[in-house]
């Protein structure tokens, strides 16, 4: 066991290489441990060492103990001095034998306190061999861990660049699918008429006890019939009658929802980048605000087709966002108020009576439907609205809301940009001045108001003459834009490339039949029309035609 205590002690013992994480500290715990377990197989190597001399010793002096015994009995025989020096060297020996005695036992017990030690030692590292042993196979563990998840990662990172590209083709094919759609819905609109002039029939109210005028619908004719008078002899009844021809003709009981259901390709139209505009003529009293906005400029009960469009557009342009297509849209809303363009959404609550007058209102971003009823509320808190003969509520000034929608496709292989453009332009009923009996201020702004509606007659006939031209003709024709703040303000809405839609808004009543037919005419002067095609805008300079 010495032996082995000695070829431990003479073992070099290299330390480790520095580790990290808990694998590195346990091998560190380790080395110290088995450095800490040589040191103590040394120091028990070199205390048998001692004790084996010691051990020599006693036998030596064992040895001399027996000489000088046999010598002390050899002296006492015959030298008795010679016995007294023996026997104070045997007592001198004796003590050197038990001083050699007490250091052995001492020796024995702090061998015996080594081994112990070198025990206590061995069971620590034995501890710390099985407890290295556990982290060795914890990391090992968590290294395959770890290359499962790698090969997991791996597998996810592919399946998600599968998905990607799955979803760029459909992103694609919708893109594509819309573009397709976007072409036969603009055909179908070709097909049925840039220009196109409904009418709608209004209801009679309860506060209204007036005899109704006989109106006849079939299909798309309209037929108003006159009062029956007496021949000059008296002897029989004549009625005049007066046919018109519109695209559609909505009955009293038509609902808003079926009114705007006709125009919603209209809406459309605006966000391929086309230019649109609707607008409601009328007299006074007719129904041409409830027909654009209805009986409040929220999308609550009934609203009309402002509101509607409204939704429409935010619907779209989600709908839109998820193919490749990202859209701003911003509104401007005016009047022409006397000839003065009036801002109605500009900070302060600028008003007409300011004389302020701006020829380009003021555009404002809409992030969705909410932000653009807040406008509509605000625009309608400023309009000039009064009370007349045949109007309780009368609007006197032309309101021109307008949507200014810009799109941008980031589908790879299809980038452009549309910009379209939606006007709703709410006109000022027309009045009779003998009729209406107006003086002061409603008389200046019932003539303000003819001049500009006799203006937009103007430019919409010119365009007509325009359209049914060609070349050099066609060219020659002039456009009175300028005749009236009203058309200036229409100017990019109206026009051989854009698809304008007209209400003919009639009342029910027999005393409005000469504002009636007067409406009616005008109307049909504008169905029979004839236009261009309406063209595509397309920003950065492209145009295709439709």
């Amino acid at each position: 066991k010495v032996s082995e205590t000695r070829s431990q002690g003479k073992r070099v013992v290299a330390q480790p290489k520095a580790a990290s994480g808990t694998r590195a500290a346990w091998a560190n715990a380790l080395w110290e441990q088995r450095r800490r377990t040589e040191s103590a197989f040394e120091q028990l190597a070199s205390s048998k060492q001692r004790l084996k001399e010691r051990q020599q010793t006693k036998e030596e002096v064992l040895r001399r103990a027996m000489g000088l015994q046999r010598e002390l009995l050899e002296a006492t025989e015959g030298h008795p001095d010679r016995i007294q020096s023996l026997r104070e060297s045997a007592e001198g020996a004796a003590e050197g034998l038990q001083v050699a005695q007490d250091a052995l036992l001492q020796e024995e017990q702090e061998t015996e306190t080594l081994r112990k030690k070198v025990l206590q030692e061995e069971e620590v590292l034995q501890e710390l061999q099985g407890r290295l042993r556990e982290v060795e196979a914890q990391s090992l563990r968590e290294r395959q861990l770890r290359s499962n998840q790698m090969q997991r990662e791996e597998a996810l990172r592919s399946a998600v660049e599968a998905a990607r590209a799955d979803q760029e083709a459909r992103t694609a094919l919708l893109a594509e699918s819309g573009v397709l759609l976007q072409k036969l819905n603009n055909e179908v609109l070709s097909l049925k008429g840039n220009i196109r002039v409904f009418c709608r029939l209004r209801p009679r109210l309860e506060q209204e006890n007036q005899e109704k005028v006989c109106l006849e619908v079939a299909e798309q004719q309209l037929t108003v019939y006159g009062v029956p008078q007496r021949n000059v002899t008296g002897l029989s009844e004549q009625t005049r009658s007066w046919s018109f021809d519109f695209d559609h003709i909505f009955r009293p009981q038509a609902s808003q929802a079926e009114v705007f259901e006709e125009i919603s390709l209209l809406v459309q139209s605006a966000l391929d980048g086309y230019r649109v505009a609707i607008l409601a003529y009328g007299q006074t009293g007719s129904g041409k605000t409830y027909t654009m906005l209805g009986p409040s400029e929220e999308a609550s009960e009934d609203p009309g087709v402002l509101p509607r469009t409204v939704e429409l557009i935010f619907k779209e342009v989600d709908q839109l966002k998820r193919n490749g297509w990202e859209f701003e849209v911003s509104a401007s809303m005016a009047e022409v108020y006397n000839e003065n363009v009036v801002d109605l959404i500009a900070k302060g609550g600028v008003t007409g009576d300011t004389g302020n007058s701006s020829p380009d209102p003021t555009k404002r971003l809409v992030r969705d439907a909410q932000a653009m009823y807040q406008l509509l509320r605000r625009a309608s808190r400023e309009r000039h609205v009064a009370s007349t003969s045949a109007n309780e509520r009368s609007s006197r000034s032309h309101a021109v809301i307008q949507l200014a929608l810009v799109g941008k496709c980031t589908v790879p292989g299809m980038q452009r940009e549309v910009s379209g453009l939606l006007s709703f332009v709410d006109l000022a009923g027309s009045e009779r001045l003998a009729q209406t009996s107006a003086t002061g201020e409603r008389l200046k702004e019932a003539q303000h108001i003819n001049r500009s509606l006799c203006a937009l007659g103007d430019v919409i006939e010119a365009i007509c003459r325009k359209g049914a031209l060609r070349g050099p003709a066609a060219a020659a024709v002039h456009v009175p834009f300028r005749n009236s703040r009203l058309t200036m303000l229409l100017r990019d809405s109206l026009g051989g490339d854009s698809k304008t839609l007209m209400f003919a808004n009639v009342s029910p009543l027999q005393e409005h039949l000469g504002e009636t037919l007067s409406t009616l005419r005008f109307a049909s002067k504008v169905h029979a029309c004839c236009i261009g095609l309406a063209k595509r805008h397309v920003v950065e300079g492209q145009e295709e035609a439709r």
